[in-house]
């Protein structure tokens, strides 16, 4: 994120960057191409049980990023210092992220796994394209970042498999962006 405008609204270009260069673009390949939107999850059906699931799954991947956060303190004492208040955390980074995590789910789950499952019927293949692409899009290539994400991305695809609907997939993940951190330093009494 080195390029971009510093200050308050740097998450906010991070994600209007990444809404132009992939949202976009996918929604309107889905226009030209008469795709339903629910082709990629994006429905009311099965809406409980998309949200019953991300429940569960936040409560696993909450826990799973607060022993990554315990693990590494210092990693933790960076990322909030950066803070000044409560307000900071949710204004300047948590709403952008979890607005960017329908962008994310919209990518990992809704086309490189539910409609590539439902055009091939193969399973193990969009399993593994959704999480090579999820991987790819997260180079940070450390113990402390991609232990969480091929969690995260296992138990959310396996939500989409169950319900066919990405509202539960987002949830979790937009809320998941800070409470990890937030039960780590609960925990370690920061």
């Amino acid at each position: 994120m080195g390029n971009l405008p510093t200050g308050p609204f740097e998450w906010y270009f991070y994600l209007l960057g990444k809404v132009i260069l992939f949202l976009l673009p996918g929604l309107i390949i889905i226009r030209l191409r008469r795709y339903k939107l629910s082709d990629f999850g994006i429905t009311k059906e099965r809406l409980g049980l998309s949200l019953l699931i991300g429940f569960g799954i936040l409560i696993i991947t909450t826990l799973t990023n607060a022993v990554i956060f315990i693990q590494n303190p210092e990693m933790t004492l960076a990322w909030t210092s950066q803070f000044v208040s409560p307000s900071d955390l949710v204004m300047i980074w948590g709403i952008p992220l979890f607005l960017d995590a329908f962008n994310e789910e919209f990518l990992f789950r809704g086309i490189f796994f539910l409609f590539a499952y439902k055009n091939t019927e193969n399973l193990p293949l969009a399993y593994i394209v959704s999480m090579m692409v999820a991987f790819a899009w997260h180079p940070e290539f450390t113990l402390f970042r991609m232990v969480p994400v091929f969690v995260q991305g296992t138990l959310l695809c396996y939500l989409l498999y169950k319900s066919k609907n990405i509202h539960g997939a987002w949830i979790s993940h937009g809320i998941n962006r800070t409470s990890g951190s937030v039960v780590a330093q609960l925990l370690m009494g920061y």
